[in-house]
């Protein structure tokens, strides 16, 4: 089996050794100047490409963080109120179970007077 090696750039016949030799030790000088430095300048946008869209989504997630802390600490503010107020009912029915226990022990008191009176 008789397989062909035919380059790119190659001219006359394909195992003409001459005519790849000469194409290999003269190489295209002005893809060889820009080449390494345009790949260079493409690698490190791309580095830096991938650099900011995961520093965007890092902020992104650290906005949807904040908004949901923020969420929550209205939420616990709210209930806060409600609390609070929940409090002051509960310690103003206190102050009046106490005047009324008073009053009572007082009536009470009144009562075993009048029954030691007679």
């Amino acid at each position: 089996m008789y397989i062909k090696n035919f380059s790119k750039n190659s001219k006359g016949n394909p195992g003409d050794k001459t005519n790849q030799a000469d194409q290999s030790s003269q190489p295209n000088q002005s893809n060889q100047s820009n080449s390494p430095s345009q790949s260079n300048n493409v690698n490190q946008k791309n580095v830096l490409q991938r650099e900011i869209i995961m520093q965007e989504a890092d902020y992104r997630k650290s906005v949807n963080e904040k908004v949901k802390l923020e969420f929550e600490i209205r939420k616990i503010k709210e209930e806060e109120a409600q609390l609070r107020i929940s409090l002051r009912e509960k310690e103003l029915q206190m102050v009046k179970m106490q005047q009324d226990m008073k009053m009572e022990e007082e009536a009470i008191h009144k009562s075993k007077k009048k029954l030691n009176f007679l």
